[in-house]
């Protein structure tokens, strides 16, 4: 396991001095809306000056203070935001834009409080419940995000294998993770074991399913974002490292707990059959909320293009079809895929791998030692 993560984290740091530095193509700051104005919009016929543009100023950075002005985020005059006046933005601006009427455009609101009540809100509940374990995991969630964050993402918007990186990634976060909400044991190295068995299929399947069958799950908008804010050439393989990611998370939870699982049976069982028989079931009751859970997450992440096309007409198969829809739905199959075969691996090589000497036999005869009754059934 720590061989793993050290050739991991050596070809990424190896990978991430050999490519080239993602090259900055917009600046982002913060700013307050001011009201609105009539004028032409980047959507709009020319000559057409009776869109509604936001009026911003600007607050922090180069251009503090000065007002500038926006498309309103939705388009055609609507404003599903419900950005108005008073509020403040995030605001990006493009370097390269030859007209600096339409060099500005908001990105989101200014949800920094928002995100920071939540991040307290759910610190606060883990550390309530899971106590000093709850303490690692936070721990271990931020180092995680530290790859994801400071290693991943900025690896592949340098234009690095996608695929190389998500796993090399994803290894690196199950290791550091596993180890340290869980320790150094036999439970955690097995389950590393089965997750990065389980990883390996996840991403044979999806390299299978993005090149072998041409599975396109990215719309026309994010290939014009890629192709102007960005370095990346290799869509296919960043639709292969999303689903790697999604699967990343799910096979970490399945894992542990099926280590876990075989570890706590054996204390009272002492057939090997018996315990992998029960095993298994913990794991096909795990594995099937689990794959529910990551259909839900799928369709949740894009429900609102959902109900759209559903208000549209879309019929069943039509929505399926959507870029957008496609993909979260491809990564979730794929995930759940990854997880069905790291459960029974897992399971097994816990299995293999624990002691199963026979205690001494009680005044009884039921097999109890001394001071530990059977709890086998």
């Amino acid at each position: 396991m720590v061989l793993a993560l050290l050739v991991a984290a050596g070809g990424g740091v190896a990978a991430w001095f050999a490519a080239d530095p993602p090259r900055q193509q917009f600046e982002r700051t913060y700013a307050e809306v001011v009201g609105t104005v009539a004028g032409v919009c980047s959507y709009t016929e020319p000559g057409a000056a009776n869109c509604p543009r936001l009026r911003l100023r600007v607050l922090d950075g180069t251009y503090a203070g000065r007002i500038v002005e926006a498309d309103r985020p939705g388009g055609r005059g609507q404003n599903p935001a419900r950005i108005e006046a008073g509020d403040r933005v995030l605001l990006g601006r493009f370097l390269q834009a030859d007209d600096d009427q339409f060099a500005w455009f908001v990105l989101n609101r200014d949800s920094r409080l928002t995100m920071l009540l939540l991040g307290l809100l759910f610190a606060a509940t883990l550390l309530l419940v899971g106590r000093w374990q709850g303490a690692r995991a936070l721990v271990g969630l931020g180092l995680s995000s530290l790859v994801l964050f400071g290693a991943l993402l900025p690896g592949l918007a340098a234009g690095l294998p996608p695929v190389a990186v998500a796993f090399g990634g994803g290894l690196v976060a199950l290791a550091v993770s596993m180890l340290l909400v869980h320790g150094a044991n036999r439970t955690t190295a097995v389950a590393f074991i089965g997750a990065v068995a389980g990883l390996s299929v996840a991403a044979a399947v999806a390299l299978i399913a993005v090149r072998g069958f041409s599975l396109l799950a990215v719309g026309p908008d994010v290939y014009a974002s890629i192709g102007v804010l960005g370095s990346v050439s290799d869509v296919s393989g960043l639709l292969v490292a999303g689903a790697l990611v999604a699967t990343i998370g799910a096979i970490d939870d399945l894992c542990i707990t099926q280590a876990a699982a075989v570890a706590e049976l054996r204390a009272g069982r002492h057939d090997r059959r018996q315990v992998v028989a029960a095993a298994m079931r913990i794991g096909r009751d795990h594995l099937a909320a689990g794959a529910n859970t990551l259909l839900f997450a799928a369709v949740g992440t894009a429900l609102p293009l959902a109900v759209a096309a559903t208000a549209g007409g879309f019929g069943a198969g039509l929505l399926l079809a959507t870029p957008q829809l496609t993909g979260g739905l491809a990564a979730a199959l794929v995930a759940s895929t990854g997880v069905a075969v790291a459960m029974p691996t897992t399971t097994y090589l816990a299995a293999a791998t624990g002691s199963w000497s026979q205690p001494p036999a009680g005044p009884a005869g039921h097999g109890a030692g001394p001071g530990r009754p059977d709890r086998g059934s």
